[in-house]
């Protein structure tokens, strides 16, 4: 199987910093040019895995923190920006600070919350972490992005973690 994935220039170093490394992990070959083209190729689960972690790297995750994607208990989730904002510029950057938060106060918080990693870049979210805990992630930020008050949007996850402690 080979896959082709192209990404952005400003993170080409922190992919080839890891390159070695994935390719011992998930025992395939990568290829990458100076335009950001990346070519994978390997077994089709391996290969699955190795562009999980090159699309982390793109998404402006840390190379140590995306090299965690070669596990199967690991995931990555991209929510689009752009779902919420439509077009506008403006929308799009009031957006962002929304779930970055004051000097990244709300992000760390949902990381906190959360178990998990998250990486804002660009128009796009990056969320890393167990599948449970991703979905979690997910509903925090998707409340967020739909205009939910930050303290709204934690109560929903520390309530549903609550149940699930209950629960047997």
């Amino acid at each position: 199987m080979i896959e082709i994935m192209i990404i952005p220039k400003e993170n080409l170093k922190n992919l080839e910093r890891i390159k070695k490394k994935i390719e011992e992990k998930t025992d395939t070959h990568i290829t990458i040019t100076p335009e950001g083209e990346v070519k994978i190729e390997g077994e089709s689960i391996q290969a699955y895995n190795a562009q999980k972690v090159v699309k982390a790297v793109a998404r402006g995750f840390k190379p140590h923190e995306a090299l965690l994607l070669t596990g199967d208990d690991t995931t990555l989730e991209i929510i689009e920006i752009k779902d919420f904002a439509g077009k506008s510029k403006n929308d799009m950057i009031r957006l962002r600070g929304r779930v970055i938060g004051e000097k990244g106060k709300a992000k760390r918080n949902v990381e906190k919350l959360t178990n998990t990693k998250i990486s804002v870049f660009g128009k796009t979210i990056g969320i890393m972490g167990r599948m449970e805990n991703v979905l979690d992630a997910r509903e925090v930020i998707n409340s967020l992005l739909s205009g939910s008050k930050h303290g709204t949007a934690y109560k929903i996850i520390k309530r549903k973690q609550m149940l699930k402690k209950v629960r047997f």
